[in-house]
């Protein structure tokens, strides 16, 4: 999922300027098992907003080895849904899209999640101290993620969706110790 070299983690496309020992940081480490949470949940993101047009995700708590997430559609979320986002999800990983980071200052973080309807994430975004964000780009979506992605939609092969009413729980590999 990631690399540390030099003791920072960094992203498998990182390229050193000199040589380093460089050490693996495979899914079963706690920094790889973070990075497949985050690529998992940019991807349920990008399939949720794909089947139901203008929803919002809310990434609510954990559970057991997964995430509670409520979905704010038009309709209340149904089984049916969320088969058709799991689906959606497997077709995303398939295509194996590189997670592109790109730096954005505050003002073009703010604009981006503005013209997507995410207000509650611009007004987050305008009370950071931060002046630079890492926004990661995966097949046309983009998404602010605090931490590092795995290199692509590809590696997130492990993970199920459980319809739970009133929204559903996105279950991930926990192997880490």
């Amino acid at each position: 999922m990631l690399a540390k070299t030099n003791g920072r983690v960094r992203e498998l496309r990182y390229q050193p300027q000199q040589a380093a020992p460089i050490i693996s940081l495979p899914l079963s480490s706690s920094e790889g098992n973070m990075a497949y949470e985050r690529g998992l949940l940019h991807t349920l993101i990008r399939a949720a907003r794909a089947v139901l047009p203008g929803c919002h995700v809310l990434v609510e708590h954990s559970i057991l080895s997964g995430l509670y997430c409520e979905i704010e559609a038009r309709e209340p979320l149904t089984p049916f849904d969320v088969d058709r986002i799991g689906r959606k999800m497997r077709e995303i990983v398939d295509e194996d899209n590189p997670f592109l980071r790109r730096i954005m200052d505050k003002e073009e973080a703010i604009r981006l999640y503005e013209s997507s309807g995410q207000f509650e994430k611009s007004r987050l975004l305008a009370f950071r101290e931060d002046h630079q964000f890492k926004v990661y780009e995966a097949g046309g979506y983009s998404d602010y993620f605090y931490g590092y992605m795995p290199p692509s939609t590809g590696y997130l092969q492990r993970f199920r969706l459980v319809y739970e009413m009133p929204g559903l729980v996105l279950l991930l590999p926990r192997t880490y110790k």
